[in-house]
């Protein structure tokens, strides 16, 4: 049985442009310690998709399919079955991190209430504090305890909202563009720190950064305008990618020739008939831009959404 997997995922939000598609009919699996890459431009779906498998989404945000963790449907859980499952067994790395933390309090205070609430008694996550922020690299984490969020660093808010997904042990953690915003120096710390803290346990890590998903995952998920449009092996999708977006992506790598990809993605209120890449497409031909291709299974687990694959 996989950890999570998520079948025919739509998530809508009603607004006055009209109806959003933010994700539209997504199936995804992902394995205990599996580490899956999720990539795509901004605004394709991916950190809704993240929000949604937490039900962490806005209230008037509809959900339709399932997602199963462990066989169990999260999107029939009550919101006590809910609050039981988040951080102790799937635990939100979010974006901004230093907006994630409390400006009012010390570091070390919340860390503190996040370990009371994991069970810990006062003594024991008194005890627990230092060796956690040591466990995300804290040199001296009496001085880390005692700072409030607007007195670190970047790199330091992404180690400490880790530390905080920690606290109870998820068997899942979801990475939301940790590397977002840092230095070369902070990216890689940070890209080390995730694959040490989840050498036992799944990640779902949500970048727009290839070089970073190569580092850290062992398959590869391309998401366009709400829905998957390349799924893979690493080794695949960089060796031999497939559909036209995934090339895209690559090439506009600095060590590929930095060559963006042309246009803009289409509104999520206003999908294009056909396949939602074709305007942008330099491979389109007529039937891309009248039918919706689906997902096809090329072999070995390597699957594209692209007429050029039927």
């Amino acid at each position: 049985m996989e950890l999570i997997e998520i079948k025919s995922l739509k998530v809508t939000f009603p607004t006055e442009a009209g109806l959003v598609r933010a994700v539209d009919c997504v199936d995804l699996q992902l394995g205990a310690r599996e580490k899956l890459g999720l990539i795509g431009e901004t605004g394709s779906g991916k950190s809704v998709l993240a929000h949604a498998t937490l039900r962490l989404l806005q209230p008037d945000a509809l959900c339709e399919g399932e997602i199963l963790y462990q066989g169990r449907n999260l999107l029939d859980c009550t919101p006590t079955e809910l609050r039981r499952l988040r951080g102790r067994e799937l635990a939100l790395i979010p974006q901004n991190p230093s907006r994630a933390l409390n400006p009012l309090q010390t570091v070390g205070k919340q860390l503190f209430e996040t370990l009371r609430q994991a069970g810990y008694s006062r003594k024991e996550a008194a005890a627990k504090l230092p060796e956690l922020l040591r466990s995300v690299g804290a040199i001296d984490p009496d001085s880390w305890a005692k700072a409030y969020p607007h007195e670190c660093s970047g790199g330091m808010c992404e180690r400490i909202v880790i530390a905080l997904s920690l606290a109870f042990s998820p068997s899942l953690l979801l990475a939301d563009e940790p590397t977002k915003g840092l230095d070369s120096l902070n990216r890689a710390r940070i890209i080390t720190l995730l694959g040490e803290v989840t050498e036992n346990r799944a990640l779902l890590f949500i970048t727009h950064d290839l070089e970073a998903a190569a580092l850290l995952c062992t398959r590869l998920a391309l998401m366009y305008a709400g829905e998957l449009v390349e799924l893979g092996d690493k080794a695949a999708v960089f060796e031999n990618p497939l559909h036209p977006y995934t090339r895209g992506l690559l090439f506009a790598l600095p060590a590929r020739g930095m060559q963006p990809i042309p246009g803009r993605s289409p509104p999520l209120t206003a999908l294009p008939d056909g396949c939602r890449f074709h305007s942008r497409c330099p491979e389109a031909i007529a039937r891309c831009r009248s039918q919706h291709p689906p997902l096809f299974d090329t072999g070995n687990g390597h699957f594209c959404r692209c007429w050029l694959y039927v």
